[in-house]
């Protein structure tokens, strides 16, 4: 059943108009279908004499389903051009062979029917062709009427009749050729003006979207500016904290060195000395890596692209002598990926991140390093997460957000100054990139960080 509904229905086409004229043609032949059966059906229930109309009825069906079938397979011209021969040969044919005159009004009001589907279904030439047939048709039959080729009631005003059917059918399909010029200049028009208004909704959309582009952007640099402004408050107290002790330390043991000359004591003043040569070696240190700090954010080499590992070894082997001197053994993975950035800032950070372990292994017997990527994982934009994992003394959880702060030493007798975790947290991020520490007291610590690969940075419009 539903195959039937199916094969009865009108077929869809992506072209609008192919499938408006087989909608149009699929409804034509169904109505056909049902006057023919309906006109077969009446003849036989009235048990009418004449049985030409239901024969040529039932004749005319076969063809009116093969046409069906051309359209579902997309031949809508050609299915339009059989159906209208059909048509236009029907109602002449059923004249001749019932002897009735092309001069009655059901023959001129069916081949005025007749030229306007030609119009809807073929356009303009398909009614002037069929008013062509159609004209050409009568004038034969006519002609055939009065010359007795047939048996009809003889007229004296055939060519009278003949005329006025030329005129009629001309003035129809005129008509009907300028409506469907109309029509079709309408219907490009209003495709024009939906084309126009998908570009102008498009254009919207692109603004649109280009907008919450540039406030997503503003909001960004806003949180960028807070954090900086923050940073800089964070920088400017610990600068004023940390350079405050080794000048107070030398202002302190000047008034003891000039107590010291006074009274002789030469052990005393060289240990004064000591002191103050000690405290300015501390400022000093303290002022190179501040102003470093300072230039992370600044062009100083071309990113390229080099393999984490040749990064990791070189680090490694910038700090060789106090890892052997702690015998600190130091494991770098194979296979780790080609990295994006500036060659020199990344060992700085790797090199900082191993000092940094060796520095707080404690008493661990066996001290060890390893630097490697943490399987497949990758962060939310593609980066991989790299490690440098040590056996170490561990960092309390309450602390681990502290200690990539400035100066932020939690063993105050340690080395160092405070500033090699900033340094690193502030090279990684200008890379892209993130840090973040995994550890638990007694049980050593894993610095997790992300860096750009080529693919990424290429992605990130780099």
């Amino acid at each position: 059943m539903e195959k039937i509904k199916q094969f009865f229905s009108p077929p869809h086409f992506a072209d609008e108009a192919l499938s408006r004229r087989a909608s149009l043609l699929s409804f034509i032949v169904n109505l056909h279908l049902v006057i023919a059966l309906g006109v077969t059906f009446l003849y036989l229930g009235l048990s009418l004499q004449r049985l030409l109309f239901p024969l040529m009825a039932l004749s005319s069906c076969l063809p009116a389903l093969g046409v069906r079938v051309l359209l579902h397979r997309g031949k809508v011209k050609p299915a339009a051009l059989i159906f209208m021969g059909l048509i236009a040969t029907l109602m002449p044919t059923i004249a001749f062979m019932g002897n009735f005159s092309a001069a009655t009004v059901p023959m001129t009001a069916f081949q005025l029917v007749t030229i306007v589907m030609a119009g809807l279904l073929l356009g303009g030439p398909g009614a002037f062709s069929f008013l062509i047939f159609t004209v050409a048709m009568d004038a034969l039959m006519l002609y055939g009427e009065a010359n007795g080729w047939y048996l009809v009631s003889f007229s004296s005003k055939l060519q009278e009749t003949w005329i006025v059917q030329v005129i009629t059918y001309t003035a129809v399909t005129v008509m009907l050729w300028l409506a469907n010029r109309l029509i079709q200049e309408s219907f490009a028009r209003a495709q024009r003006e939906d084309a126009e208004r998908r570009r102008a909704e498009q254009a919207v959309r692109q603004l649109n979207a280009e907008l919450e582009q540039r406030i997503t952007e503003r909001d960004a640099l806003i949180r960028r500016l807070e954090a900086q402004n923050a940073e800089l408050e964070q920088f400017a107290y610990a600068v004023s904290h940390d350079l405050k002790s080794p000048i107070i330390t030398v202002q302190g043991f000047l008034g003891y060195v000039e107590r010291d000359a006074r009274s002789g004591n030469l052990e005393r003043l060289n240990t004064d000395i000591a002191r103050i040569t000690e405290a300015t070696k501390r400022m000093s240190q303290l002022l190179n890596e501040l102003l470093e700090l300072s230039r992370i954010g600044r062009p100083m080499n071309q990113p390229e692209n080099v393999p984490f590992e040749s990064i990791a070894g070189e680090a490694v082997g910038l700090l060789r002598g106090s890892l052997e001197a702690r015998g600190v053994r130091v494991q770098i993975a194979g296979g780790l990926p080609t990295i994006n950035g500036d060659r020199a800032r990344l060992v700085e950070a790797v090199q900082n991140l191993v000092d940094n372990a060796c520095k707080f292994m404690g008493d661990q017997p066996e001290p060890h390093i390893e630097i490697g990527q943490r399987g497949a994982q990758a962060d939310a934009d593609g980066k991989p997460i790299l490690f440098v994992r040590d056996n170490g003394i561990g960092i309390d959880p309450q602390y681990q957000e502290r200690i990539f702060g400035l100066f932020n030493k939690l063993d105050a007798q340690s080395e160092g100054t405070g500033v090699g975790l900033a340094l690193v947290k502030r090279i990684v991020e200008v890379h892209g990139g993130k840090i973040w520490v995994e550890s638990q007291l007694g049980q050593g610590a894993t610095f997790c960080f992300t860096l750009p690969t080529p693919m990424t940075h290429s992605a990130s419009g780099g």
